[in-house]
């Protein structure tokens, strides 16, 4: 823990305390430093604004994803039996997220095997493509057990190149 001395009122160097609010400053928030150093968020905030940091307001958004406490690597399986992946707000693919728009930063998830085909293709599915598991299991997320078809599961029609095989192809209107 840095320099930190240890007797019952904590106090902290010029250097360490600085390094608390560059982290703060960066994302981190308050409550993983307080653990961090073994202090309270008070007494982190305290450092934060002595050092001419804004302190964000609580619940601000920046202790979603990795830098929130309870993180537990992003993915999830949903009741249907699919793997849930969270995508971070800035990510281009989270205009595929089931809220939409990210009012709920903390909420943007998508399903594992959309997000896969869409990384693959370098762009969002629209909402009229759906990527079916050729096996079957739906939690086989490798780009190879995936096809990408347009309108339903099941009776759809898959988009590949006929000559190449490449599934980088985009629907074009009749």
């Amino acid at each position: 823990m840095l320099g930190m001395k240890t007797h019952a009122l904590q106090r902290f160097d010029d250097h360490d305390e600085s390094i608390i609010a560059n982290k703060y400053s960066n994302g981190q928030s308050s409550t993983i430093l307080s653990k961090e150093y073994g202090v309270d968020r008070g007494t982190i905030l305290k450092i934060v604004r002595k050092h001419g940091v804004s302190v964000r307001p609580a619940g601000y958004g920046h202790d979603y994803g990795p830098n929130h406490p309870y993180w537990r690597g992003g993915k999830h399986l949903n009741k249907s039996g699919y793997v849930v992946a969270w995508v971070h707000p800035d990510d281009p693919m989270a205009v595929m997220s089931r809220r939409g728009t990210g009012t709920q930063r903390s909420s943007l998830t998508v399903l594992e095997h959309r997000l896969v085909m869409a990384r693959y293709l370098k762009r969002p599915l629209s909402t009229t493509e759906t990527v079916h598991h050729i096996n079957g299991i739906k939690t086989d997320n490798r780009i190879e057990n995936l096809q990408l078809r347009q309108s339903s599961h099941g009776q759809g029609s898959r988009h590949q190149c006929r000559k190449c095989g490449s599934f980088d192809i985009d629907s074009v209107p009749l």
